[in-house]
């Protein structure tokens, strides 16, 4: 148990329905007496680093999660070439909640991570308004439209494109003590990536096809994070779910806060 506050900086990966395992997880360390004091995250950590930083703690932020089916509103057909879904809804849903905060207007430091999909490169954003900054993270190429994001003048898609967990930045960037981070899409373990391998294994159907392969992708980004003496990395258990599971997520989100409990106990 921890008797005073312990500053943080908080780095959550993306991860679609698997980013509810970031809200158990905050959880555990709020009720241990963690305060963050600097943000990074991209696409679904995105979306919680930013209701955090406006003051929601993690039961208000479960609680938007269960009376909002915010998946629904990514249901927004597009009518353009550019991709299937519009956005308009999703940016509907986020004012509702975050207004018109801008990100340079908030008491501690927070980016969002993105890519530019014109060259591939990775745009941390670090101004202007959060939901566009959301909008800009979320922007899975081919689902939704790239978004041209009104401070950076550029098309941006989903930052996990780039860098889907940006505990580099927050490396970089952090000049406090301590660094956690929740990544809750991929891991360096050889026996979580491949926890059903078997010989010549291909898959029984294209979805676990596309999970196989974003696993692989996400993992090597990784391989050359900077080694630091300040972070601590959780990883959610979620080999049984999937990033498009949108109907277990209060089974990821308990997940999240097994692991986290987990954490704390080998920490003492």
């Amino acid at each position: 148990m921890m008797n005073q506050k312990r500053k943080t900086a908080l780095v959550l990966s993306g991860g679609g329905a698997l980013g509810t395992a970031h809200i158990g997880v905050i959880k555990i360390l709020e009720k241990q007496g963690y305060e963050f004091d600097f943000y990074s995250g991209v696409s679904a950590g995105s979306i919680i680093i930013s209701l955090l930083a406006i003051g929601y703690n993690s039961h208000e932020i479960w609680e938007i999660v269960e009376r909002t089916n915010i998946f629904s509103a990514m249901f927004d057909i597009s009518r353009s070439r550019f991709g299937l879904v519009q956005g308009d809804k999703v940016v509907k849903l986020f004012k509702k909640y975050l207004e018109d905060q801008r990100i340079e207007d908030l008491e501690v430091p927070l980016a969002i991570g993105t890519t530019d999909f014109s060259n591939g490169q990775r745009v941390m954003i670090t101004k202007g308004s959060l939901v566009d900054a959301i909008r800009a993270s979320i922007s899975v190429p081919v689902l939704f439209e790239p978004y041209f994001h009104p401070v950076e003048e550029k098309w941006l898609v989903d930052g996990g494109l780039s860098q889907n967990f940006p505990l580099d930045y927050a490396i970089d960037q952090y000049s406090g003590n301590n660094i956690i981070g929740v990544d809750v899409a991929s891991s360096l373990s050889p026996d979580f990536l491949f926890f059903d391998h078997k010989k010549n294994w291909k898959g029984n159907n294209i979805k676990q096809v596309f999970e196989r392969v974003l696993r692989i992708y996400l993992s090597n980004q990784q391989i050359h994070f900077p080694q630091d003496n300040r972070v601590q990395i959780i990883r959610p258990q979620l080999h049984n779910y999937t990033a498009s599971d949108i109907f277990k997520l209060k089974e990821i989100y308990q997940e999240g806060a097994k692991t986290a409990e987990d954490f704390l106990v080998a920490k003492d």
